[in-house]
Order: structure tokens, then sequence, then C-alpha cells
């Protein structure tokens, strides 16, 4: 789906129902309007920028279906963009000052 300021909230949430906590996320209170209200006069009532907007959606949607498929290339991994990646783990080394006294 592309997205532009014609867009509807009914389009929007039916296409992308996650599409809703982004612009929560961003500030944008979507209570006050229907289905039929079109992004451009979301952007106007809260007073955002249009283009803005339609990036940051466009930006955020995208990378949440490429999560959800699991979509990555290494420009994303070089990024740090890996969330899903459990940190390294440390093996003990007894050789170290924590050796028991008993030991000698």
């Amino acid at each position: 789906m592309h997205i532009t300021g014609g867009t509807t909230m009914g389009q929007l949430f039916d296409e992308h129902p996650e599409a809703e906590e982004i612009l929560a996320w961003h500030g944008i209170d979507i209570s006050e309007f229907d289905e039929e209200s079109r992004l451009s006069e979301v952007c106007r009532a809260h007073r955002r920028g249009l283009n803005d907007l339609i990036g940051v959606l466009t930006s955020s949607l995208t990378e949440a279906e490429d999560r959800e498929d699991g979509d990555y290339d290494d420009e994303d991994i070089e990024d740090g963009d890996h969330d899903d990646e459990e940190p390294p783990v440390e093996e003990d080394d007894d050789s170290g000052p924590d050796q028991d006294w008993d030991d000698r």
C-alpha cells in the first residue's frame, strides 16, 4: 500500500493495524478522527508535516514487516539491527585470582 495524504485512517489501519501504535508513539491521538478521515487532515489537526509523517509511517511499517518476515540484509546487521540475537556468553576461566586458597 502506498501511503499518501489521501489515505484514510480506515485504509491505513485495515492494511497496517500497527500504524495506530506508531502514530500514538509520535504523539498523534487519532481518537477524534473516524475511518474516513484522511492522513492530511490528521497532520493538519496535529500541526505535523505530511511528508514527514508519511516518511515515518513508511519506514516504521517496512521495518516491522521485515522483522515479521525475517528479512534482514547485511546493512541491517552492520547497523546493529539484530535484536533477536542473544548476547555472547563468557566462559569461566579458573586460572585467575578467583582460585580457592585451598587449591594451593
